[in-house]
């Protein structure tokens, strides 16, 4: 985990998002990570998002209007960036005189970074209409960056299709300007070929950055490697201030955690639990698919965890409940949220556990741990928690 933490991105650049043209969708649910502020500082300066809404986003791609994708995909970028000083703007590019008269608009920013802002903006994005001038896009964020110190990355998320207005002749202009100050990144919606090889040769124009797939970010823990790699290099730990000599203490560690009575929040760990600095055991949650009530491989770190603990305590009981999002009915999703709490507690009496040392609960989407109003959220929602009792 250290090591991971202290993985320094090559690219030390600000960002600028591009959001590109058409080919088909997929239903993808981006995972947001979570990266704490206080042990992170900028790599970046400035950032801004160019969305494509041009016409060809209106296409699906399994089942999704790609313009969906993208801005989901903008979305859980934006939830799992900490708020540093960073300046950020978001422009689209392609619009039908129906929507406005200017094919490039810059809808956020320059301004500091806001997580709501950038939320907001995203949020109120036209309908798709119109061609696809990225290159109009490109030379527009030129200008809006102008003057602008410090290091910028500049990301493209598009299908690659039917770019116009010369975009690679428009960047190689920006990049001579900007030097090794600026990274270009791609992001392809869609799996066109055409438009991977259009998006991989505008990746190229930088000397840092790369092309990705909105179907790579949406694997487990892509979306964090992704900002971390763009945004974040860790912060150099704090210099203590100098403190007086904490009288000493005998070492007295009654339930046996590792952690001394006198810091210990949560006397009475059960036998061989793992525990936090604070001697608390932290049980994870378990997270489902959609719809579905079947323990992912992922889930069993969790459950063999607890499964290990409870063979050292025979005292030991669980109560597991089940969650569900807010998709379908009220009855329906208390069936599920019953069925994926058994689901674990099987899981648990294959391991050894005795049955009767169990109680289930469901409580459907009764009580979201997040907002069921994104993908993101409701992934979170699809859940189940643990509270051991004696």
């Amino acid at each position: 985990m250290l090591k991971h933490l202290l993985k320094i991105s090559i690219v030390i650049m600000s960002v600028v998002f591009i959001f590109g043209c058409s080919g088909p969708q997929t239903p993808l649910t981006f995972k947001p990570g979570h990266f704490p502020a206080q042990q992170y500082s900028p790599a970046v300066d400035n950032f801004m998002i160019l969305m494509d809404t041009s016409s060809s986003m209106g296409d699906r791609y399994e089942g999704h209007e790609k313009l969906f994708i993208a801005k989901s995909l903008v979305n859980s970028m934006n939830h799992t960036l900490p708020e540093l000083d960073f300046t950020a703007g978001m422009r689209t590019f392609g619009h039908s005189r129906a929507v406005a008269d200017q094919q490039t608009l810059l809808v956020y920013g320059l301004t500091k970074y806001s997580a709501s802002g950038l939320g907001s903006a995203v949020d109120e994005l036209p309908r798709p209409s119109g061609t696809t001038p990225l290159g109009t896009g490109i030379e527009a964020a030129h200008e809006d960056l102008k003057g602008i110190s410090g290091k910028t990355a500049l990301i493209i998320v598009s299908d690659g299709k039917d770019l116009l207005h010369q975009p690679k002749t428009a960047l190689n202009k920006m990049v001579d300007e900007f030097g090794d100050r600026l990274s270009v990144y791609t992001i392809q919606i869609g799996d066109d070929p055409a438009g991977a090889r259009n998006l991989e040769q505008l990746a190229a124009a930088s000397v840092h950055g790369m092309a990705t797939t909105a179907d790579h970010l949406a694997q487990t823990n892509k979306m964090a490697d992704f900002v971390e790699d763009v945004f974040l290099t860790p912060a150099p730990p704090p210099v203590p201030e100098p403190v007086a000599e904490p009288e000493e203490k005998p070492f007295i560690d009654s339930d046996g955690d590792g952690v001394p009575d006198h810091l210990d929040k949560c006397p009475g760990t059960p036998k061989g639990a793992p525990v936090d600095e604070e001697g608390c055991w932290v049980i994870g949650k378990v997270y489902f698919d959609f719809d579905k009530a079947v323990i992912n491989p992922e889930a069993k770190t969790v459950l063999d965890e607890i499964a290990d603990v409870m063979g050292k305590n025979p005292e030991l009981n669980m109560n597991i409940n089940g969650f569900t999002d807010n998709i379908g009915s009220l009855e329906y999703n208390q069936k599920l949220s019953e069925k994926r709490a058994q689901a674990a507690k099987d899981y648990l009496v294959d391991q050894g556990i005795e049955s009767d040392r169990f109680t289930i609960n469901g409580f459907s989407y009764t009580m979201p741990f997040a907002s069921n109003d994104t993908p993101e959220g409701r992934a979170l929602n699809r859940r189940i928690e643990f509270v051991p009792f004696e």
